[in-house]
């Protein structure tokens, strides 16, 4: 039997796509709203957030905020989502659906989930974002220099930035001193944050043995 040629039957899944995926609604207003979906750090812009247009304009020298931080950000001109990262001359609006980028200088400030907003016309209500998730299973994770405690709390926050499943805070231990008892989804998603810590970051850690949330 001869194989299909590669490509073949794609028209008729854009075609399926098309009439099945509905069109941006059209927006009740101006005001600013903008889901943020995704955020991840780049090490020569900082700390980028990836939004969504609901409503409203946004491009270069905007100033927004995230609604449950009231963070102010600093507004970069829009880009698509492309494999090219393609940068827009001009503000980025519903009709397109498409997608823009916004900075901020502290990892923890930016949360996914967020609504983005106009300072100056702020939305009243916060747009349907993601579901808060909780965290099913606790370990502690301690730099094993007490030394390298900062590098260890940027690396968590950045990996805390793309993974809303991973909650983090500050705690101290006698034997251990200063790290953070970490939350997880469970203990393969725990072993994938450890392990990002020692490869990517090249942090020598010790972490405590895993508790449940009863």
């Amino acid at each position: 039997m001869r194989a299909p040629r590669w490509g073949s039957g794609s028209t008729n899944i854009l075609e399926a796509i098309v009439q099945r995926i509905p069109a941006p609604a059209k927006p009740k207003d101006e005001t600013l709203r903008a889901l943020v979906f995704d955020s991840v750090f780049d090490v020569y812009r900082g700390v980028v957030a990836y939004v969504r247009v609901f409503s409203g304009q946004h491009g270069a020298d905007s100033a927004d905020q995230a609604d449950e931080h009231r963070l102010a950000l600093r507004g970069e001109r829009g880009r698509r989502l492309h494999p090219e990262n393609v940068r827009r001359s001009r503000r980025c609006t519903p009709a397109m659906s498409v997608t823009s980028s916004r900075t901020s200088r502290r990892t923890a400030e930016i949360k996914i989930g967020d609504t983005i907003t106009d300072l100056r016309h702020s939305a009243k209500e916060p747009l349907p974002g993601f579901q808060e998730i909780h965290p099913m299973v606790f370990s502690g994770i301690y730099p094993i220099n007490t030394a390298d405690f900062e590098h260890l709390k940027t690396a968590i926050g950045k990996l805390r930035l793309n993974d809303s499943a991973f909650v983090y805070q500050p705690e101290s231990s006698v034997a251990l001193g200063f790290g953070f008892r970490c939350g997880f989804l469970g203990l393969l998603h725990m072993e994938i944050i450890q392990e990002r810590l020692r490869r990517e970051y090249d942090m020598d850690i010790i972490a405590t043995s895993p508790e449940r949330d009863l």
